[in-house]
């Protein structure tokens, strides 16, 4: 099962197609889940992630 995140709507799609304007991100170390995000995240060739800053640094910090 994935998550498509489209619109600021979270789905549950098991059908393992990539809608179109669509990509697929991996995220986890050992097991990863994988995560169809819409490519308007994707500006200026870097990924967008729409959450707020001081929660993904706390976040990123955990990766150290």
């Amino acid at each position: 099962m994935k998550l498509v995140i489209t619109n600021s709507k979270k789905v549950f799609d098991t059908s393992g197609v990539v809608p179109k304007g669509h990509c697929v991100v991996y995220v986890g170390e050992s097991q990863k889940e994988r995560f169809v995000v819409p490519i308007s995240y994707l500006i200026m060739g870097g990924l967008t992630i729409p959450c707020n800053e001081k929660l993904f640094i706390e976040l990123t910090s955990c990766l150290r």
